[in-house]
């Protein structure tokens, strides 16, 4: 429709036109991340491993198949727990919904909350420790994560803490804390084509880089001149690179997935082995040069010192598994349903990270978003499928205050990935898929505020995500009677 009013403007007044569009009308128009139904039976031995899981989910895609993540949620159902006795049955499903799209960690975040989900339900039936519950039923692929598991409980005190919180919940009425583990295994796939191309000035020895993957805050930019500058051996401080343009780079593949860095990475590294090639001869004629006397010689020489390259499927780069363990620490207020996440520890498996800093804000960065979807973004729609929730009175993304007030971050000691660039990791999505672990919080905490009303809750409690002061509350149930002075 937008589209559509955009070309009449401009047939009728033959000159280019655009639209923008207020708030609630993007709000309402937009698609949003595609809901998920689940359905299942599970059955399990003792020991809390499964014996047969029958699964049936629906994806809501909105008003059309567009982006649908159907298929994708299936595969990351499958990903990190022993699936050879799951039975998944998937539907992509049209409602009248604007139609929905991808969004960041798009399937793998439904996939892992599914199978997460189901490991504490299991837990919960059994008795068992639900991390004992999660190690037993690991995939053969995915035993790293016994490791992991084993030394940051070790290194985030969990057995003490796990001990003062059930002091805590004892003597404390009308505020309950609660301490959750969550477990990522995040498949990153290469695909599409993404160029850079690379250009030394003479005069100085500068150089500029303009590839095709966008710069959203991701720090490309950075990682790319980082490796530039390591494989050409020159300062930092001499390359430069260029906003995206699709004249020096065209036909670039969406930034997607969270590998546009790694593949324009991988192609900087490739252009810049052939610009040293280029500049080998010269070098040679000079006695221990410096780089702008090796670039000037080469100039002199009719050298081209211009050199690009196009990541594509035929480079054949290795997929691999990003790695990760969460303990969510949260605290709920009884009596109003609202909440504060006192503390989350990651540990997560980054290779031999290009850039610390940006890592760790790009694990920041994910989790918080996943805390907003899972906690706060609560979106409510009409029969007619309008959306009611379309402004900032009525849509609450995650504030300041919502941020863990004990925050750590930490990667995986003595690291390396022989696949990846530069034996690194992709960290762009992954760490959405752990702030999962905050609903488990929150579902123990209000097991234990229902204990003060007098439940006993030895069946399952279905609560609706978001977990927002609403749906809290209901799940709470409180008795006014409870609330009498003796």
């Amino acid at each position: 429709m937008v589209a559509c009013a955009c070309a009449l403007a401009a047939n009728v007044l033959q000159r280019p036109a655009s639209l923008v569009l207020p708030l609630k009308h993007n709000m309402a128009a937009i698609g949003k991340r595609s809901a998920c139904d689940l359905h299942y039976e599970v059955g399990v031995n003792d020991d809390g491993l499964i014996q047969y899981l029958n699964l049936t989910y629906y994806n809501d895609c909105g008003c059309t198949y567009n982006d649908t993540c159907g298929p994708g949620i299936a595969n990351r159902i499958q990903n990190m727990y022993d699936s050879t006795r799951y039975n998944i049955t998937g539907f992509s499903v049209l409602t009248d919904k604007p139609s929905n799209t991808w969004c960041r960690a798009p399937a793998s975040t439904e996939g892992v909350a599914v199978m997460e989900h189901i490991m504490e339900r299991i837990a919960h039936i059994t008795k068992k420790d639900p991390i004992e519950v999660r190690i037993t039923n690991l995939a053969a692929k995915d035993a790293v994560l016994k490791e992991m598991i084993a030394t940051f409980k070790m290194e985030t005190n969990y057995d003490d803490r796990v001990s003062e919180i059930a002091k805590h919940n004892k003597e404390n009425a009308w505020k309950k804390r609660a301490l959750k583990l969550s477990l990522m295994s995040y498949p990153i796939t290469f695909y599409g084509n993404r160029p850079v191309t690379i250009s030394v000035y003479h005069a100085d020895g500068s150089v500029l880089i303009s590839h095709g993957g966008i710069e959203m805050g991701q720090g490309i930019n950075t990682k790319v001149a980082q490796v530039c500058a390591y494989e050409l051996m020159i300062p930092l401080s001499k390359v430069t690179v260029k906003g995206s343009d699709s004249f020096v780079s065209p036909n670039a593949m969406v930034s997607s997935g969270s590998i546009t860095t790694e593949c324009i990475a991988y192609a900087t590294i490739k252009a810049c082995k052939e610009l040293l090639n280029r500049l080998e001869p010269s070098r040679n004629e000079l006695v221990d040069p410096t780089w702008e006397e090796v670039v000037k010689k080469s100039f002199e020489n009719n050298v081209n010192l211009q050199a690009s390259w196009m990541t594509s499927p035929s480079d054949s780069l290795m997929g691999y598994d990003v790695y990760g363990v969460c303990f969510t620490e949260i605290c709920l207020d009884v009596l109003t349903g609202q909440h504060q996440i006192l503390r989350v520890d990651i540990l997560e498996d980054t290779g031999q990270s290009l850039n610390p800093n940006l890592d760790v804000g790009q694990i920041e960065g994910a989790f918080i978003m996943g805390v907003g979807m899972w906690t706060s973004e609560h979106l409510i729609y009409s029969k007619s499928g309008r959306l009611l929730t379309d402004c900032t009175w009525t849509y609450k993304p995650p504030g300041a205050l919502d941020i863990p007030i004990d925050f750590r971050i930490s990667f995986r000691r003595n690291s390396k990935n022989d696949t990846g660039i530069l034996r690194s990791k992709a960290t762009s999505e992954p760490a959405l898929v752990l702030s999962v672990g905050v609903t488990f919080a929150l579902h123990e905490a209000i097991l234990e505020a229902r204990k003060e009303f007098g439940y006993e809750d030895t069946e399952w409690l279905n609560i609706d995500t978001p977990y927002c002061v609403e749906n809290i509350i209901k799940a709470i149930a409180p008795k006014i009677q409870s609330y009498k002075l003796n």
